[in-house]
């Protein structure tokens, strides 16, 4: 196999914030080099993507911007196959990126290693990289980008079709939820006619626990009426539902519900 494993942190929801990059090339089997930089996104670092990376605005005050940084990252990335863990998130955090600095993206074949995994191992009840090495017996490494070309090979480095095994739809789809009972629950916006309180309240009668704070704790995130509507008008999302996606893209398990889905499951 030859390809180039590519992982991306953003400092906040914003998909402009890019705050680390680390890629990885491998060439017939062997990861031949590696890159890895952190990247002064000149914007605020959100708490919750801090907790999630680790990476603060201390770690990259001395770090090169983007603009700065992309030129030899175009070197590493143009005319080969790339691997994401996400390939949808690193695609618009790039397509973001460059467009912030004037700049067309590269255009290079991308694919997704969490959905093949996801496919071919159901069974798993979580998806996160480090969860995904563990399960197959390969080492977490320094970074994110070798530990994805590290798990790639251990699947793939065999299978002459590995484009193609790849090459599937890369929707995250919620994960199956039975009982609401035990999970934790948060909202994101007012669920019509109901108080926050009451429907906290509606949550905590069918066993579950709710919350107003996001984090990987979160089972399910209910999206009201009202910011469903404000998404498909305005195509924006809250902070919280940005949030859920991005654990979602992280491997964690958290469903995210429409406020009809909901109160149709309670029902």
């Amino acid at each position: 196999m030859d390809f180039v494993a590519l992982s991306l942190k953003t400092a906040n929801q914003w998909p402009d914030s890019i705050c680390a990059i680390d890629v990885v090339k491998v060439k017939n089997n062997v990861i031949i080099d590696t890159l890895s930089t952190y990247i002064n996104p000149q914007q605020t670092f959100d708490p919750f993507y801090v907790s999630q990376h680790g990476i603060d605005s201390t770690d990259v005050a001395n770090s090169p911007s983007f603009e700065d940084f992309h030129p030899l990252l175009n070197t590493w990335l143009s005319n080969e196959p790339v691997i994401s863990f996400y390939k949808d998130y690193e695609a618009l955090v790039l397509q973001e990126a460059y467009a912030t600095i004037g700049k067309i993206p590269l255009l290079f074949k991308h694919y997704s290693l969490l959905p093949f995994l996801k496919k071919e191992n159901p069974h798993w009840t979580n998806y996160t990289l480090t969860t995904i090495a563990q399960n197959l017996a390969v080492p977490i490494e320094y970074t994110d980008a070798t530990t994805i070309a590290s798990i790639t090979l251990s699947i793939l480095k065999d299978r002459a079709t590995w484009e193609v095994d790849l090459n599937i739809q890369s929707t995250i789809e919620n994960t199956p939820i039975k009982s609401l009972a035990l999970k934790t629950i948060i909202f994101t916006g007012g669920l019509q006619g109901m108080t926050r309180s009451s429907a906290a309240k509606l949550v905590m009668r069918t066993g579950a626990y709710f919350t107003n704070t996001m984090s990987k704790k979160v089972d399910i995130l209910i999206v009201s009426r009202s910011s469903q509507i404000k998404f498909e008008e305005t195509n924006h999302r809250s902070s919280k539902w940005q949030k859920a996606l991005q654990l979602q893209q992280n491997g964690h398990s958290i469903s995210i519900l429409f406020e009809d889905d909901f109160l149709a499951f309670i029902a």
